[in-house]
């Protein structure tokens, strides 16, 4: 019976050491991801703002599915408008950032890139274009959303071989 006893707090011993082991591990894992999560911006960079994300006003929770495809890499489905226009802000202010460029086409999932976003993007847009550094805006194809958005901001730029679309946006 001793030696039972004995062998049972060997093994008891060694699992605590394990887990400690282990947990030790994933702080330092952990530590080591925080640590690089900050970019670094360079000097005279410039801010490329890709219209063809999905802007919704806030990310809902993800079911058990889209939460294992986040983990997985996936992504969420767009970027919450709060994110787009707070960056825009910072982005105005930050001495490393000297222009904006804008491409694409927002892409409208479910409730997102409504125009009533838009509006917010757009005046986001507007006050970067304020702090006196250009914007410059270059597509395709300008879809009636991404004109609205780029319109009052600077220098339109299309494909010679692109075309806009803007029938019924004065109505």
């Amino acid at each position: 019976m001793k030696e039972f006893f004995k062998m049972l707090l060997a093994a008891l011993v060694a699992i605590g050491l394990t887990m400690g082991a282990m947990v030790l591990l994933m702080m330092a894992f952990a530590a080591a991801a925080g640590a690089s999560a900050a970019p670094k911006v360079a000097a005279k960079s410039v801010l490329m703002f890709d219209l063809s994300t999905n802007i919704p006003d806030h990310l809902a929770e993800p079911n058990p599915g889209e939460a294992l495809g986040t983990i997985l890499g996936a992504g969420p489905k767009g970027i919450p408008l709060a994110t787009v226009t707070s960056a825009l802000r910072r982005a105005a202010t930050d001495s490393d950032i000297a222009a904006l460029y804008l491409t694409g086409n927002p892409l409208s999932q479910g409730y997102g890139s409504g125009l009533a976003a838009l509006k917010e993007v757009r005046e986001a847009m507007e006050e970067f274009k304020k702090s006196g550094k250009p914007v410059i805006a270059y597509n395709l194809a300008w879809t009636k959303k991404a004109y609205y958005l780029a319109s009052g901001t600077g220098t339109l730029y299309v494909h010679p071989m692109g075309g806009v679309d803007v029938m019924g946006l004065s109505s």
